[in-house]
């Protein structure tokens, strides 16, 4: 494998290279802000080509055999291709739980067949999976340079069909860009929504500016700068803050998962301010 890294800079190093691609009012356009993914490498930050990534799921289905020599103990890849864990409980009263290895989404085909497989689907421009059926020495790879959209999923599903039954049984197309349509959906509650008619005026912006604490995320700024509030959360993360009415604002999310068109709503309540775009699981609270 000499087209592998995790090092974001080796990508952009490369001539040839895929860059990423995003919808923009129907029209497919290079991301204007490139993801880097150097912090998350070991989840989602590789690159690679299609050369190396088959080179390296023929040595898992091999059982982590290349060219005739062990290159990774079979008892090493056990763990990250056989359950270890329910990713997901059963829905319905018969249904199958959702299982995960170390790595891979783990479950069965309806031929009875050891389904390992995980997509790579990104909001800036990547759409990938590797699916494997380790009974039958079979894998498939599919790479894209297109937000997420089930395209790739679907193109695994249907070739997994054709090689167990000789036909797609399903139309996956359909199934897999409903499923990511909802999970690419804009976030917040004001999606859509216009700026109230006579709303609320704000306090002095003076009086919400000043630091926030939060034992999840850490600290949170605000300032006023030109005349307007600027919220700042981490290295990277900085928003205008748009008044929305009283002492609620918003800003506008961009990035890995903020996807087109999210809004989240920035409320201050005394010496607290709530984040909704942080608050998802009842941890956006952050405390002057």
């Amino acid at each position: 494998m000499t087209s592998t890294s995790s090092r974001f800079s080796d990508l952009e190093a490369r001539e040839n290279r895929a860059v990423g691609h995003v919808l923009d009012d129907g029209e497919w356009i290079v991301t204007p802000e490139p993801r880097q993914p150097d912090a998350q490498s070991p989840a989602g930050g590789a690159s690679s080509n299609l050369t190396d990534v088959t080179a390296w799921m023929t040595m898992l289905l091999a059982a982590g055999e290349h060219d005739g020599q062990t290159f990774v103990e079979p008892t090493s890849l056990l763990p990250a291709m056989s359950p270890q864990m329910v990713m997901g409980p059963p829905s319905t009263f018969g249904g199958r739980a959702g299982t995960y290895g170390y790595g891979f989404n783990v479950g069965t085909t309806i031929g009875g067949l050891v389904d390992v497989n995980h997509s790579g689907a990104f909001a800036l421009g990547a759409g990938t999976i590797v699916k494997m059926l380790p009974g039958a020495g079979l894998g498939i790879v599919v790479l894209s340079n297109a937000s997420a959209n089930g395209v790739p999923e679907a193109i695994a599903a249907r070739f997994a069909d054709i090689a167990q039954f000789g036909s797609e049984r399903r139309d996956w197309l359909a199934l897999y860009t409903s499923v990511f349509e909802r999970q690419m959906a804009p976030f917040g509650e004001l999606v859509g929504e216009d700026p109230p008619a006579g709303a609320a005026p704000a306090a002095d912006l003076a009086s919400y500016a000043g630091s926030y604490g939060n034992d999840y995320f850490g600290p949170a700024t605000v300032s006023v700068v030109g005349g307007e509030l600027e919220l700042a959360v981490g290295p990277t993360g900085r928003w205008p803050l748009e008044h929305w009415s009283g002492d609620e604002f918003v800003f506008r999310l961009t990035g890995e998962n903020g996807t087109a068109g999210s809004i989240s709503k920035a409320t201050f309540d005394g010496s607290a301010l709530v984040l909704e775009y942080f608050d998802q699981h009842g941890l956006g609270t952050f405390t002057q």
